[in-house]
C-alpha cells in the first residue's frame, strides 16, 4: 500500500482560500470547544479524552503549519485563551 502524498498538504495551501481556511479552522475549534466540555463533564470517560486529546492533536498541527508560514494566528483565532482551555484540560 502507497503512502499518503507527501505534497498534498501543499496542494491544498493552493487550492483553499484563507477565509476558507479561517471558516475550516473556527468548525475545528467550536468542535474543540465542544469536546473541552464533555472531557469536563467526566474525567474517567476515555472516549472524551481521547477525542478531546484528537483535536488537540490537530489545532496543534495547524498551529505549527500556520505559524511556518508566517499567518497571524489571531487572524485564525488561535489565541492564549484557546491554548489556556485545552491546557486546563490536562
Amino acid at each position: 500500500m502507497k503512502d499518503i502524498d507527501s505534497n498534498i498538504g501543499e496542494d491544498i495551501d493552493a487550492i483553499i482560500e484563507d477565509d476558507q481556511m479561517s471558516h475550516i479552522i473556527s468548525l475545528v475549534l467550536d468542535n474543540a470547544n465542544d469536546a473541552i466540555e464533555e472531557a469536563k463533564l467526566d474525567e474517567n470517560d476515555e472516549f472524551a479524552q481521547g477525542k478531546l486529546s484528537a483535536y488537540e492533536e490537530i489545532l496543534d498541527i495547524i498551529r505549527d503549519r500556520l505559524v511556518a508560514r508566517n499567518q497571524d494566528l489571531k487572524r485564525f483565532c488561535f489565541t492564549k485563551n484557546l491554548e489556556e482551555r485545552l491546557l486546563k484540560t490536562k
